[in-house]
């Protein structure tokens, strides 16, 4: 099984004010972009659990997908997170040491894609 989603790009629209870009609209459309959550420790020790921080996060089911250095989905976990700040445990015992994925896909199909070193 592989899962492959694309790579999000956000753009953001900029507003023109005699031909150039109105930057205190553009400083305002900063604080609606989500921020990409950390995984700490990393690298972690095998059989430890490894926590996926969020930052200004918005309250929804997310799915945080493990995947292995071919893309193979490793373990689904599906949580839910509160609004605001948010810590969610990623367990890793069953996985062996090495490098892998960890994809994050948000309520709002947002995805990000972080490294986590297993030793």
């Amino acid at each position: 099984r592989y899962l492959y989603l694309p790579p999000i790009v956000y753009f953001k629209p900029v507003k023109l004010k005699n031909g150039k870009p109105a930057e205190e609209e553009h400083k305002k459309d900063d604080k609606k972009l989500p921020r990409i959550p950390a995984v700490f420790p990393n690298p972690v020790r095998s059989g430890l659990n490894a926590s996926l921080q969020f930052a200004d996060a918005a309250a929804g089911r997310t799915l945080v997908y493990i995947l292995d250095a071919r893309g193979n989905i490793i373990r689904t976990q599906q949580v839910m997170i509160a609004a605001g700040n948010s810590t969610v445990s990623i367990r890793t015992a069953g996985l062996m040491p090495g490098i892998y994925m960890v994809q994050v896909v948000g309520a709002t199909n947002a995805a990000a894609t972080l490294k986590l070193i297993i030793y």
